[in-house]
C-alpha cells in the first residue's frame, strides 16, 4: 500500500480590529505575504495592512473598502464614487480622480499590479457597463480594442487583463445577453477563451503565467474553469 502524503498544515493568524472598529475582513494578499484588510465599526471604517505579525491602521484618507494589494505593498481601495485610493505604509495616500473623465457615474476598482496600473469597472446609468485601465503615468484606456469590454477583473504584472466581453445585448440594451471570457494584452490584442458549448462565460482572475480562471454556464448548469 503506497504511503499517504502528510496533510498540509496551516497556521491561522487573526487580524484584530484596532481603534474604533469591531470587525475586520481580509481582502487580498500579495506574493510577499502582505495582507490588505478592512476594519469596520459603528462610527468608523478603515483600511488595514498586515505583515509579519504587525497590523497597520490607515487614517480616513485611505478610504474604507480595500480590494487588492500589489507586490510593493500599495493597497487599492474604493473611493467615494468616481475615484479610488492608493495607500502604502509610510507613504501618503494617493486619491485618483481623473478616471471620471470616462463619463462614469459609479466607479469600482478591481485590481492593481506592481507598476500601479489599475483596472476596474464603471457604470453609466441606467445600464451602460464598461471597463477601464489606468496606468501610473495617468494614461487612461476604455478598452476599445475588442467590442464591448464590460468587466476588467484582474491584471498581471505584465499588464494582461482578465476580462469579460459583451457579445450580444439583452432586452434592456445592455451587453449581458451573451458574454465571453477573454484575456486582453497591453497592446490591445486579445484572446477569446470562451469554453466550447457554453452559453456565457466570465473571466475573474489571471496569474503572471497567463492562467485564467472564471465561470461558464449553459443548460441550467454553472461551472468554474481554468
Amino acid at each position: 500500500m503506497p504511503a499517504q502524503a502528510a496533510p498540509t498544515r496551516y497556521r491561522l493568524t487573526v487580524i484584530q480590529p484596532l481603534g474604533g472598529e469591531l470587525e475586520t475582513r481580509g481582502a487580498a494578499i500579495n506574493n510577499r505575504g502582505e495582507v490588505a484588510a478592512g476594519g469596520t465599526g459603528p462610527a468608523s471604517a478603515r483600511v488595514y495592512s498586515w505583515k509579519a505579525g504587525v497590523t497597520t491602521r490607515f487614517d480616513e484618507t485611505a478610504g474604507s473598502g480595500p480590494v487588492d494589494i500589489n507586490d510593493d505593498g500599495w493597497i487599492l481601495s474604493a473611493g467615494s464614487g468616481l475615484d479610488y485610493k492608493l495607500s502604502k505604509k509610510g507613504r501618503s495616500t494617493i486619491t485618483v480622480t481623473d478616471v471620471g473623465l470616462l463619463y462614469y457615474d459609479t466607479l469600482v476598482p478591481t485590481a492593481i499590479n506592481k507598476a500601479k496600473t489599475v483596472v476596474g469597472n464603471g457604470l453609466q446609468f441606467p445600464y451602460n457597463f464598461s471597463a477601464f485601465m489606468r496606468k501610473n503615468d495617468g494614461s487612461i484606456f476604455g478598452f476599445p480594442c475588442c467590442g464591448r469590454v464590460i468587466e476588467a477583473n484582474d491584471i498581471t504584472n505584465r499588464g494582461r487583463v482578465a476580462a469579460t466581453l459583451g457579445i450580444q445585448k439583452d432586452e434592456y440594451g445592455e451587453w449581458w445577453a451573451i458574454t465571453h471570457a477573454a484575456l486582453i494584452d497591453e497592446d490591445g490584442s486579445f484572446t477569446d477563451i470562451h469554453p466550447p458549448g457554453a452559453e456565457w462565460s466570465v473571466a475573474t482572475a489571471v496569474n503572471d503565467a497567463g492562467d485564467v480562471v472564471g465561470s461558464a454556464g449553459g443548460a441550467g448548469a454553472i461551472r468554474g474553469f481554468r
